[in-house]
């Protein structure tokens, strides 16, 4: 197992005979779990993630590249990527295990397609899924059951549907990820409206 760093990893992706799995994410959890699926079936694993301290670097599945970071710097994440295509024998695929590296590669897919496989659906039909506001319209529009949502836009409407509703309640994003990357959480729990 190695680290490699921005020029470091030019004959490793060169010399790899079999496509590449790169897993692009920030938790351990879910990143690890394909790293290990896929490593443990003998396929090429690259990590990329833009904190070289993440578990992720440790494991005996994967290279890690310490690459930019997608929330903050997607354009610099993007071409990162694209350099890395380039020097690619086969195309790669990219597994995103977050939302933010999702929306990243769903953005620019026309540009990465050129030299790897992206195993999702399109940005529109993607963007349904995780963002919760257009989630929820679409249950609404095809009546289908779920539980009462409100989308605040003042802190007036939050003292005003606070009134209205059961306790404990869940106070969440419409975009989770960026959201939990700030907070380091998905969720707060709200348990009166005091």
């Amino acid at each position: 197992m190695f680290k490699m760093k921005y020029k470091n990893y030019d004959s490793a992706l060169k010399n790899e005979d079999e496509p590449i799995a790169f897993v692009l994410s920030r938790y351990a959890t879910t990143g690890l779990g394909v790293t290990r699926c896929l490593g443990r079936l003998g396929v090429p694993v690259v990590w990329l993630d833009s904190n070289p301290n993440q578990a992720g670097f440790l494991s005996k599945y994967c290279r890690g590249i310490v690459c930019p970071e997608p929330k903050n710097k997607e354009e610099e994440y993007v071409d990162f990527l694209l350099s890395i295509g380039k020097k690619l024998s086969k195309k790669g695929v990219l597994l995103p295990a977050g939302d933010v590296e999702v929306f990243a590669i769903l953005k620019n897919r026309s540009k990465l397609e050129k030299y790897y496989h992206i195993p999702m659906a399109d940005l529109d039909v993607t963007e349904k899924l995780l963002n919760k506001r257009i989630f929820y319209k679409t249950l609404e529009e095809q009546n289908v059951p779920h539980p009462s949502t409100y989308f605040l836009r003042s802190k007036s409407e939050l003292e005003e549907i606070s009134k209205k509703i059961s306790y404990p309640c869940i106070l969440k994003p419409s975009i989770s990820d960026r959201f939990r990357l700030d907070f380091v959480t998905k969720i707060f729990k709200e348990d009166s409206s005091g």
